[in-house]
């Protein structure tokens, strides 16, 4: 009995071995493959990385530096680098975009270390702040809460492992709970046809290059200047696939056409395209056309399929305040705060919700958490620039073109480019067209003006 004891303990201590060896291999393994995929995506920009005669820009930032709601080379690092490349200098500029989509101050303080270690930046332009109000994860790192629970924690979740299994269980979970949103009218498109409207248009061959398909959204742009709109509108939608959405969605923005950005997207849509910037774009779509249950209809999709999505939630708790519904707003704006723990912006929305209701204690309790968790934004930053300037990085931060996030007090010493002060000299006829279909991010002429903004400042330079 004692020898079977022993050789159970020995087969259980080999098993947990076993599990442990190959658990560390295959972290080892996913990380090597992601650090050769990163290299091939970004064209291996390490590699300069003893090059004296590179000047490395390293942008940082959320939505807004990824570059949603353009082209996929035209957000502004792309932007800024074509125009650098313009230049005559002795150096060569290298501009590496680092944005990531929803990415907060506290996520982007969390990992700058690691971004500045493997790129040795000699400049780093910050755009950051704007999701603070909404995305919470990793506040209490902001807040100094780093004790060792909080740190094995972050460690965990660290794992590409953990992540990997992360993700096979969302994706399980959606294939169980998938409710898709379709559209309501056929749109399969063939070479010649008609939507359920009766619009004709034409569709784009599959083999047309990318200029083929600049000159004829160049072609739709004079039809619209033209007063030529039905035309316009057959060729935009016929033109449009997954590669130039964005494109096209910003020339229907451009003059108006909310039907026509309606059918681009499903006709995308009907394809098997499932991605939930289009759903919501689509939905703000609809708002304009005071589609309103339409709109609820698409919100409540994404919703159904990614619950943790709080911009989703926020749009349709601001649809139902718009219609007084304040107690259905309620429950939602509860989740959020459920779903991401101290949301500001979810804490700002009841508060504007319990004020309508009459119930002023909850009303007042909400407005001063809400003002407290508005600290973070300024306690990251002071912490990111302390970082980076102690390494002897430049450090540029630029606002957003709607608002400023971080404290004026705390910009002493830094330089900031103010494209908030540049979309505000614009006409509102002019501002409008500089941002996209989703009426929330530029299209690539807001972003050619952030680009054109940050160029001007390092073309001022004596150094360069």
């Amino acid at each position: 009995m004692g020898k079977f004891k022993i050789l159970l303990k020995k087969k259980i201590g080999l098993f947990f071995l076993g599990v442990i060896v190959t658990a560390v291999c295959l972290e080892l393994l996913i990380r090597v493959f992601g650090v050769g995929y990163l290299l091939y995506q970004r064209g291996f920009h390490g590699s300069a990385k003893n090059d004296t005669s590179v000047y490395k820009i390293l942008c940082l930032g959320d939505s807004f530096t990824l570059g949603v709601g353009a082209g996929k080379y035209e957000g502004y690092p792309a932007q800024l680098e074509n125009m650098l490349k313009e230049v005559k200098s002795q150096k060569r500029f290298d501009v590496i975009n680092e944005g990531i989509g929803g990415q907060n101050s506290s996520e982007l303080l969390y990992f700058l270390d690691r971004n500045l270690d493997k790129y040795k930046p000699n400049m780093v332009v910050l755009m950051i702040g704007i999701n603070d109000g909404h995305n919470t994860h990793l506040d209490n790192w902001a807040l100094g809460q780093r004790g060792l629970y909080t740190k094995l924690f972050f460690w965990i979740t660290g794992l590409r492992i953990y992540k990997l299994c992360n993700f096979a269980r969302l994706s399980i979970e959606k294939l169980h709970n998938k409710q898709e949103f379709k559209p309501e009218v056929d749109l399969s498109v063939r070479n010649i046809g008609k939507d359920s409207s009766g619009i004709a248009y034409r569709s784009s061959s599959l083999n047309s290059t990318e200029q083929e398909t600049n000159s004829i959204l160049n072609e739709v742009r004079g039809l619209f200047k033209n007063g030529q709109n039905e035309k316009a509108q057959s060729l935009l939608i016929g033109i449009s696939n997954k590669e130039n959405i964005w494109e096209c969605l910003n020339i229907a923005e451009e003059y108006n056409v909310y039907e026509t950005e309606e059918y681009i997207i499903k006709k995308i849509m009907s394809t098997g395209d499932k991605d939930e910037w289009l759903s919501f774009t689509l939905g703000k779509i609809y708002l304009v056309q005071n589609k309103f249950d339409d709109a609820k209809r698409v919100f409540k999709s994404i919703l159904e399929n990614n619950p943790s999505n709080n911009y989703i939630r926020f749009d349709l708790a601001g649809v139902y305040m718009s219609q007084k519904r304040y107690h259905d707003a309620e429950e939602l704006l509860k989740d959020a705060v459920k779903i991401q723990g101290k949301s500001p912006r979810a804490k700002r929305m009841l508060f504007d919700c319990y004020r309508a209701l009459g119930r002023k204690a909850q009303a007042d309790n909400m407005q001063e958490e809400s003002d407290f968790y508005n600290k973070i934004t300024d306690l990251n930053f002071s912490a990111i620039k302390n970082k980076i300037l102690v390494r002897n990085i430049r450090l540029i931060v630029m606002n957003y073109p709607q608002r400023q996030c971080i404290s004026e007090n705390l910009m002493q010493g830094v330089t900031v480019i103010d494209n908030m002060n540049s979309f505000s000299r614009c006409s509102v006829l002019e501002k409008a067209k500089l941002f996209s279909a989703d009426s929330l991010h530029c299209n690539a002429g807001g972003y050619k003006v952030i680009a054109r903004n940050l160029f001007n400042y390092i073309l001022d330079r004596s150094d360069f």
